[in-house]
């Protein structure tokens, strides 16, 4: 027989169109949860999909998307993916917390979802080449449009970072390579920095290196957790670099990168 919430549901709507059912699955609470947030296995999933498909997509007020909330709860389902997700943003976005729900899935699930995303070391193929392609060759990774959300499961998405708050010995190791692109790119700035200028950083060349620099701080910004400083194993190199190039195009690259957090 259907599980005891759906009958519930059903009872609740008896004499309700399919439409007017639909609408209720639709509804939200204080938190911003609609009921596929709360769907504690799959075959009520399933049952409240079939009437309202779009929930799928429903983000609550922390960010966070059903396939999240289930996967918080029994992180190891691999079939969740299947049925809660329709499309990558639903599983790589990051709530408010800076965690997706591909961080939270594990055993099975987790490699399921890894076999939908570029591995780490095609991250660092990309990430390595000159820096005024390197954007270019982020944009080409998998899955489409989602390489920042990607490149942060592969740096914080151990249980350690994001749950614990401990930056991995594996997680400093791969801050150490996006922060050799970073360096490259304020190399990049100062080499290219025009003093007779009144705009400082100008052509295309100055425009890839500060456009690079940009997303990568944004998209290393981490998870927000007590005590977790993503930026701990470059940020005194980080402030020293911008500190020597102070005389040239510093306090410009400053200004050009904010708001960038952390």
């Amino acid at each position: 027989g259907a599980p005891v919430p759906f009958l519930v549901f059903e009872e609740s709507c008896r004499g309700l169109d399919s439409s007017a059912k639909a609408e209720a699955l639709l509804m939200r609470d204080r938190l911003g949860n609609v009921a596929l947030h709360y769907a504690a296995d799959l075959i009520v999933a399933d049952k409240f999909l079939r009437i309202a498909p779009d929930a799928r997509f429903c983000r609550n007020i922390n960010g966070q998307t059903p396939v999240g909330c289930f996967l918080r709860r029994r992180p190891t389902v691999q079939e969740a993916i299947d049925l809660l997700a329709t499309a990558p943003v639903q599983l790589f976005c990051l709530d408010e917390a800076g965690v997706s729900a591909a961080m939270r899935a594990q055993g099975d699930a987790r490699d399921a979802l890894e076999n939908l995303m570029s591995s780490w070391a095609d991250y660092m193929q990309a990430l390595r080449s000159p820096v005024d392609v390197v954007l270019d060759r982020l944009s080409e990774l998998q899955p489409p449009g989602m390489w920042r959300e990607v490149l942060s499961f592969h740096l914080f998405g151990e249980p350690l970072v994001w749950s614990k708050g401990l930056l991995t010995a594996r997680a400093q190791q791969r801050l150490s390579v996006v922060w050799e692109v970073m360096q490259g790119a304020l190399s990049k700035c100062a080499d290219l920095y025009d003093d007779d200028s009144t705009s400082g950083l100008v052509g295309a060349a100055a425009s890839h290196a500060v456009g690079l620099l940009r997303e990568l701080l944004l998209a290393t910004k981490g998870p927000r957790k007590d005590k977790l400083d993503p930026r701990q194993p470059y940020r005194e190199k980080l402030v020293g670099t911008l500190r020597q190039i102070s005389g040239t195009c510093g306090a410009e690259l400053l200004a050009m990168c904010s708001p960038v957090e952390g």
